[in-house]
């Protein structure tokens, strides 16, 4: 048990949980833009008018988006790097 404590005192958590929370960040931005566009493109059912359903569509967009982007993140790095001293 100590032996797990030591090593993971040796792991970046910092830089993996920012690679985890850049994944929504993504997210969001895929929401913005995904909105933003279909608002555009339809201003008669998707305008002002139609606060609802852009709310919705965003919040769709945004944790699909993310979850996406969170999976890929997880399998590139499933666990923190190794701290580098230098």
């Amino acid at each position: 048990m100590l032996a797990a404590v030591t090593n993971a005192k040796k792991l970046d958590w910092e830089g993996w949980w920012l690679g985890i929370m850049r994944s929504f960040v993504t997210g969001a931005a895929g929401a913005v833009v995904s909105t933003g566009t279909v608002s555009i493109a339809d201003p008669k059912d998707w305008g002002t008018g139609n606060v609802w359903h852009m709310v919705l569509l965003a919040g769709i967009t945004f944790f699909g988006t993310g979850f996406v982007h969170l999976a890929i993140f997880l399998q590139t790095h499933p666990t923190p790097d190794s701290v580098t001293s230098g």
